[in-house]
């Protein structure tokens, strides 16, 4: 007997003549890019009072027969009260026919109900406000030395913005590390994980670096950095002639922060500020001669000027004074703004100096992307990708295996393929329909003759040099099957693009190395933008040994870090090290470098992670083996994809079953094993570069 169980405890009734038809696989062996799930062929339910009743209620439906296809139900399969699936339910279509309605409806397992989770949802979905702080030297040099995979880090990038010896602290922006993005995804969705691979050191030290040049000022930000003050009556100038005569101004129009006294405008934050004075009906008892300023903390820093003449014993004059019109005024945390007058009569004599009411002092900062002290938004990190996406990304990167835990259905137990498998072995010998025998095919006929593994092709300056040179992006890896029947192309692609590493300064034996995101070549031959790259990843395998090189804000540069008395700096890049690279997240050995390296590691994404794979697809005696055979509801509920099966003395990998159909106990079901001619495991090594900067290798 069959139930679709609701996880509400209520049963759906189904019809014992129409077949219920269950597949299951874990991946594509035709194609390494992607991940399978349990799911149903379409399953007809009856329109029963029961069903009726369940399925209007959940899926919303109404007289008409509209209904809300976005509902996901959670949902078991029990034969004879043993789940042989567990998942959601989604509603395809309603029938009516002949008065009689039919519910089409999709069953999926666990696994494919995390990824249904996240359909739709960004990455910036994701709430990172508990990251948010300060950006400030202190805190860009605390993030170096936090836990790995915890947070968020500052790498040393170059956006354009620098000189290659100096960071202004505004070039500097955030990456929020994998793990963590990881971590967020799964809780949201309501799942945990099971992972070595995930908990190891070195997908802890992966980064999703800020896709932008610099990082944006949120909206909110700027307007805490305005500020209008006013008069609302006649101000009497003091009679002493000479500077600073400060206006006071007894009424806020607009002071967000609080940052305002009756004198000044108290300056909080490091940046360019925009200062407009507007005295109304300025009037004076004899003919005058005298200047506005805009003063800066009280000292003759008269940051700009502006003269007027009142000729006449009373005028009514109105003066402007724009900082539009002069050099950009530069402010530090702590400095006062004041509006101060300075006037002489012709006769030398004091005289009486008023200003009228609606006289206005408005502060504008001119920056729309974060300065030394502004608060960093974490919210506004995150690159633009489907949540899903980063999540293949990641799988597609390390060739994982995703399946759920037989124990807990909200929990997946994921690692790396040549990971994934072990040796315990199911012997399915009896289950076989001899009658039917076994197809056996060369693997290799199955896939493609050609496999290509890459980044997406990136819009910065060094790719886009790369990609028009080579015709491939940078790190790109291609493998040809020898069967020359096939025609297919089989490609692997992230949607991260390579990053190109550049610098080539040295203090001894040690580089300074970073990588290279701007539309620009790196001697800024053009002007730079504020550029906007494809969303990166790359590797902190923490602190690096430097030249000399500082962090620059307000005009004020700072030697960057010394530790263990020598310069450091955060290198991070495609490569685990400066010099002797032992760990490379490229698929393949770049073609060319920008920076030179005496040795270069084979260590890299193809090779650990798929090179024996596609050995093993390719090699002549792995073998396909597919043949009916008589499972039941115990063999369902135990299956498990990480064990290999005996089938007539074959040990075999599990790829996948399909038209299991647990209304009908006799009914056969085609089983698909994979038996692999073991390739060695990969072994990592290096190689000589033959020369450095732009050459290949």
């Amino acid at each position: 007997m069959v139930v679709l169980q609701l996880n509400t405890g209520e049963e759906l009734e189904i019809n014992a003549d129409i077949p219920i038809s269950l597949n299951f696989s874990i991946a594509d062996i035709r194609d390494p890019s992607k991940r399978n799930s349990s799911f149903s062929k379409t399953v007809m339910l009856p329109g029963t009072d029961n069903n009726n009743n369940i399925l209007t209620h959940i899926y919303n439906v109404n007289k008409e027969g509209g209904f809300d296809p976005n509902i996901k139900q959670t949902i078991s399969v029990l034969q004879d009260g043993i789940t042989v699936l567990d998942g959601f339910m989604q509603l395809l279509e309603i029938v009516t026919e002949d008065k009689h309605i039919i519910y089409k409806v999709a069953l999926f397992g666990d696994n494919g109900e995390f990824m249904s989770n996240l359909e739709g949802l960004l990455l910036s979905d994701i709430n990172f406000s508990d990251l948010d702080h300060i950006l400030n030297l202190t805190n860009i040099r605390a993030s170096w030395g936090t836990i790995f995979g915890a947070g968020y880090m500052y790498p040393l990038v170059d956006n354009g913005f620098t000189d290659g010896i100096t960071w202004g602290i505004n070039s500097f922006t955030p990456a929020i590390y994998a793990r963590e993005y990881i971590d967020r995804i799964f809780s949201n969705a309501g799942y945990t994980f099971t992972s070595v691979f995930f908990d190891s050191d070195y997908f802890k030290k992966l980064i999703i670096p800020y896709s932008g040049a610099l990082s944006k000022l949120s909206e909110a930000a700027q307007k805490d950095k305005y500020l209008k003050v006013s008069r609302t009556s006649t101000y009497s100038v003091p009679q002493t002639g000479l500077f600073p005569n400060r206006v006071i101004y007894n009424f806020r129009l607009s002071d967000p922060a609080g940052v305002a006294t009756t004198l000044a405008y108290v300056v909080q934050n490091t940046g360019a500020y925009k200062v407009v004075v507007d005295l109304r009906n300025v009037s004076a008892e004899n003919s005058i001669v005298g200047g506005v300023a805009v003063e800066r903390n009280g000292v003759a820093q008269y940051i700009i000027l502006e003269y007027f003449d009142i000729n006449g014993v009373v005028s009514n004059q109105n003066i402007l004074l724009d900082s539009s019109n002069y050099p950009t005024i530069e402010l530090l945390p702590g400095d006062k703004i004041y509006t101060s007058i300075s006037y002489k009569s012709n006769d030398i004599l004091p005289t009486n100096i008023s200003i009228g009411a609606d006289s206005t002092m408005e502060v504008t900062s001119i920056n729309t992307t974060l300065q030394d002290g502004d608060q960093v938004n974490m919210n506004l990190v995150a690159p633009i990708m489907k949540q899903i996406d980063f999540f293949m990304n990641l799988v597609k990167m390390h060739n994982l295996y995703v399946s759920p835990d037989p124990d807990n259905k909200k929990n997946l137990i994921i690692e790396p393929k040549e990971d994934y498998y072990s040796d315990t072995t199911i012997d399915w010998t009896s289950k076989l329909d001899r009658s039917q025998g076994l197809k056996i095919k060369p693997l290799g006929e199955l896939g493609g003759r050609k496999y290509v593994f890459k980044y997406k092709d990136g819009k910065d300056y060094y790719n886009k040099i790369y990609q028009a040179k080579y015709e491939e992006s940078s790190g790109q890896r291609t493998v040809y099957s020898t069967n020359e029947f096939l025609k297919k192309e089989v490609k692997t692609e992230i949607t991260f693009s390579p990053s190109i590493i550049f610098g080539d300064r040295w203090e001894g034996p040690n580089p300074f190395r970073y990588p290279y995101y701007s539309d620009d070549d790196v001697y800024h031959n053009a002007v730079p933008t504020n550029y906007s790259t494809n969303p990166k990843i790359l590797l902190y395998n923490g602190l690096a040994i430097a030249p000399a090189w500082y962090t620059e804000s307000g005009g004020v540069k700072t030697i960057a870090a010394i530790l263990f008395g020598a310069y450091r700096y955060p290198f991070c890049s495609h490569l685990d090290d400066t010099t002797n690279p032992t760990i490379d997240i490229s698929f393949g050995i770049p073609k060319e470098l920008q920076t030179a390296y005496t040795d270069y590691t084979n260590n890299n994404l193809y090779n650990k992670y798929y090179s024996k794979f596609i050995e093993e697809i390719l090699d002549p005696d792995s073998k396909v083996i597919t043949g009916m055979f008589l499972l039941n509801s115990a063999d369902i509920n135990s299956l498990d994809f990480a064990k290999q099966y005996l089938v007539d003395n074959y040990l075999l990998r599990l790829n996948s079953i399909k038209n299991y159909d647990p209304s009908n106990p006799s009914s056969l079901c085609v089983v698909e094993f994979i038996k692999i001619k073991a390739a060695a495991p990969f072994s990592a090594s290096t190689t000589s570069s033959f020369g450095g900067i732009k050459k290949e290798i």
